[in-house]
């Protein structure tokens, strides 16, 4: 897994492209408009009703979700209380603070609001090839990933094996997060895509897997259980989760649904090979009772690294 690097400035090109993103999305979903899906309520009035509706609100930390001024959502809330879509009640935890939720009617309203909006992308859609369809919700999948999506809930995290179109994004995702967070040349995107394609030529399903976390459909990273060095060891490989959803607990889950796996595949034993600096990773595979049990300072990818093995009784 890279290791955290500082954020730098964005480039032109990606400036650029969110823009024109913005554009395109806004037009399509018809939020030039006045008012919002065939409603009196503006863009604000609406992100506020769909976050109540996800869960339930301190007026304070959701003008600080939306970035609304609070005076202007406390205007938003009352204008909702008039209609008889929201209530109020004291927060188990401090009385002093309300917390907000939709009332059965105001959920309705929601529902409805969802049902034209869902009509309204599926019109702005419907000229779209379905040999596009892939290519877009790929793209969607990654900006979601890249801007912190908070609608996506680790909760609902479930795994699942390689599918169709793994093997080029794989491949792709792992080089470019170790050429920005690493400095990896491109041995490194070479060395990933040889693993991938020696894993579905020759993998034994029974005793090797891919372990990939998705959520809401999107793929947020991999960690892979292969026949290790001997037939009673299995080795871990390219493990990677997308930086946004780093530190949230993901890195353990996938820790534990590998050695679930490794375990249920009779392995007696586990190994592994890192890089010193991958620091993140190394806590995540002590937590679960790898050792290290080697080191060696060498050049690989081009750069001078420190590899470090690890291993454990299963």
């Amino acid at each position: 897994m890279p290791r955290d690097v500082p954020t730098q400035s964005l480039p032109h090109d990606t400036i650029e492209n969110m823009r024109a993103l913005n554009r395109i999305v806004t037009r399509a979903s018809g939020v030039l408009n006045r008012t919002v899906l065939n409603s009196d309520l503006s863009l604000s009035e609406m992100r506020v009703i769909y976050e109540l509706g996800l869960q339930d609100w301190a007026a304070r930390a959701l003008a600080q979700q939306l970035g609304l001024d609070e005076g202007y959502l406390s205007r938003i809330l009352k204008r909702f209380a008039d209609r008889g879509w929201l209530e109020r009640r004291p927060s188990p935890e401090d009385g002093r603070v309300a917390l907000l939720s939709l009332t059965a009617k105001g959920a309705e309203c929601l529902e409805e609001f969802e049902n034209i909006a869902r009509s309204n992308v599926a019109e702005s859609l419907a000229a779209l090839p379905m040999a596009e369809q892939p290519a877009l919700d790929r793209a969607i999948a990654r900006l979601r990933l890249a801007l912190g999506d908070k609608t996506l809930r680790l909760d609902d995290v479930t795994f699942r094996d390689m599918e169709i179109g793994d093997l080029g994004w794989m491949t792709q995702r792992h080089g470019e997060l170790y050429r920005i967070e690493n400095a990896y040349d491109q041995s490194f995107e070479i060395l990933v895509a040889e693993i991938l394609i020696a894993f579905l030529k020759t993998r034994d399903p029974a005793r090797e897997r891919a372990i990939i976390p998705v959520c809401n459909g999107l793929s947020l990273g991999s960690v892979f259980c292969v026949q290790g060095p001997a037939p009673d060891t299995a080795q871990l490989r390219l493990f990677g989760l997308e930086p946004s959803l780093r530190g949230r607990g993901l890195g353990r889950r996938m820790m534990e649904e590998w050695l679930r796996f490794a375990r249920g595949a009779g392995y007696k034993r586990a190994t592994l090979w890192t890089h010193e600096s991958h620091a993140a990773a190394g806590r995540l595979y002590a937590a679960a009772g790898f050792e290290i049990t080697g080191t060696e300072a060498t050049r690989n990818f081009g750069q001078d690294v420190v590899v470090q093995q690890w291993e454990m009784t299963l």
